[in-house]
């Protein structure tokens, strides 16, 4: 049974006073309760909570078998200094942050919300709302979105953990002693836990219940502590002298203003529509592109990984929301290979809980395989309009398909009725995409190679582009003489894994492109690779 540090030093101090009642000495009582906890620990593993709730139990017991009172926030800057000594890179543990933010936001933030009232609940509500305010930075930091209704839910929830805990531990020791015992309390613990996750489910599907902000700057979460702890020194300066009713409810309105224009203030930071921004994410041995147009559409070109699991979930979902995505107008699918596509099959299946996808936009009918039409069943099943695009199709202002070229007449790219040689489903028939906004000019290749490289130098419709995504993570078979020729890249991306099986990208190709003078930059030496344009300028940043 795993517990929070909380309930870790409710466990210590339960067993030390009952210890001590039975008449044993303050040594013994405390050695006997952080012994306890120090073998769950043991068992569980160090915890960042873990290893605080032990160190602070440590601390009280220390003061109680010396007759000194307890001071709460020197116990909890030891316990920190102790622990940072231990491991400095705590200090930048999302963990580490929120367990010790937390007791933080009851020692400093809450005394301002405090009012007598015998409304327990609505006490409850404050507390939440002191944690909530002083954990509101790094949450955004480390997760890049606000629950507005764990306010609520906390204030139901956090009192039926004891519960939860006793009745998990009643189960284990009755057990013993009786079977049926045993599982009544083991049956009281899961209808409790089962009650704590639906509620968590029913909650979720109400409207507004997450605020995604995306990820602000680290000045911005500097400003807002700095700001909090000024209000926080000024509330405690100006109670010792004075016990105010309305001043204190001035600083409690002040701080629910800071919190509230802070979550405003980061969401608008995070929605930059002035600038085009393409990013191609390190999702390794596979591709990602992200695209926020200048009309501030949202797009996604192609999602997957062969060498990371679960690629959607831990890789694209946490990118796309740390820049404020809660929806993506298109997603487009190149072609039907597993590290192009099962990212964006994650993505589909979790929509309720992650980023929402309003349309998918796949290939010609003619090209389209098993997998394209598994994935086009997995959209509509969630809630996705399914699409195709062909050659000299626009979608927005910017970006246009130009292949593959089908056998409809395809007037629009070579001026003639003239039907095309059918290409394999796979690779050779990827969508190429070509993305304009003034002097910016990027074609975006997916795993284009051979036969359909070939039809599209032929079809006139290729010209040339700054900016080039490599075919095919930079495979041999890509990038021909005449492809480069025409294209005249100035800056190549690669997205390809670190010491992938392919060898990606080869040696030739990387040849073929340094004989035309074009900078590359790859996802193995760069991670993510961000473009930025306003339609004059382009920057390029690397995450690496």
């Amino acid at each position: 049974m795993a517990i929070s540090g909380l309930h870790m030093s409710l466990i210590g101090m339960s067993v030390y006073r009952l210890l001590r009642r039975m008449g044993n000495s303050f040594l013994f009582s405390g050695i006997a309760g952080g012994g306890i906890l120090f073998f769950y620990l043991v068992m569980t593993g160090p915890q960042v909570s873990s290893l605080r709730a032990l160190l602070m139990f440590f601390i009280r017991m220390g003061a109680e078998i010396t007759g000194r009172d307890v001071d709460q926030p020197t116990s909890l800057a030891v316990t920190a200094a102790i622990l940072g000594i231990y491991q400095p890179l705590y200090l930048l543990d999302a963990a580490f942050l929120l367990s010790f933010g937390a007791i933080l936001g009851i020692l400093l933030l809450y005394p301002i919300f405090e009012q007598k009232t015998r409304l327990k609940a609505w006490e409850g509500f404050k507390i939440s709302l002191a944690v909530n305010g002083m954990l509101l930075g790094i949450m955004l930091y480390y997760y890049f979105e606000v629950p507005p209704y764990a306010l609520v839910l906390n204030v139901i929830l956090i009192p039926l953990f004891p519960f939860v805990m006793l009745t998990g531990i009643g189960g284990i020791l009755f057990s013993e002693l009786s079977g049926t015992v045993g599982k009544i309390g083991f049956r009281s613990c899961d209808r409790l836990l089962s009650f704590y996750d639906k509620l968590c489910e029913l909650t979720s599907a109400l409207p507004g219940s997450r605020i995604v902000t995306g990820q602000p700057e680290l000045w911005w979460v500097l400003i807002y502590y700095g700001v909090l702890l000024f209000l926080c020194f000024l509330f405690h300066a100006m109670k010792n002298k004075t016990d105010n009713r309305r001043k204190q409810a001035g600083f409690s309105l002040l701080v629910c203003i800071v919190i509230a224009g802070s979550i405003c203030g980061c969401g608008i930071l995070n929605n930059d529509s002035k600038n085009l921004q393409v990013t191609v994410l390190d999702v390794g041995q596979g591709d990602c592109i992200f695209i926020r147009d200048r009309e501030g559409k949202k797009m996604l070109v192609d999602g997957g990984s062969s060498d990371l699991s679960s690629v959607g979930t831990y890789r694209i979902e946490p990118f796309l929301l740390s820049q404020g995505v809660r929806k993506l107008e298109y997603v487009f699918v190149t072609h039907g290979d597993a590290d192009h596509i099962n990212g964006i099959q994650e993505l589909l299946q979790n929509q309720k809980q992650g980023v929402e996808i309003d349309a998918l936009v796949l290939p010609p009918e003619e090209y389209m395989d098993e997998k394209l039409l598994h994935l086009a069943e997995i959209a509509k099943e969630n809630g996705t309009r399914v699409l195709t695009i062909y050659a000299g199709e626009k979608v927005g202002t910017y970006l246009k398909c130009i292949a593959p070229l089908t056998t409809r007449k395809n007037e629009r790219i070579r001026g003639k009725e003239e039907e095309m040689p059918r290409l394999e489903a796979g690779n050779e028939a990827s969508v190429v995409l070509e993305l304009k906004d003034g002097a910016f000019q990027m074609l975006l290749t997916g795993d284009l190679e051979g036969r359909g490289e070939e039809q599209l130098v032929e079809s006139g419709a290729l010209e040339s582009c700054p900016i080039l995504k490599a075919g095919h993570h930079g495979s041999k078979n890509s990038g021909s003489e005449e492809f480069l020729q025409i294209v005249k890249p100035r800056l190549t991306l690669i997205s390809a894994g670190i010491e992938n099986r392919y060898g990606h990208p080869h040696e030739e190709t990387l040849e073929r492109l340094q004989e035309i003078g074009s900078e590359v930059l790859s996802t193995q030496e760069c991670g993510a690779i961000t473009l930025r344009s306003d339609g004059r300028k382009i920057k390029v940043h690397k995450y690496l």
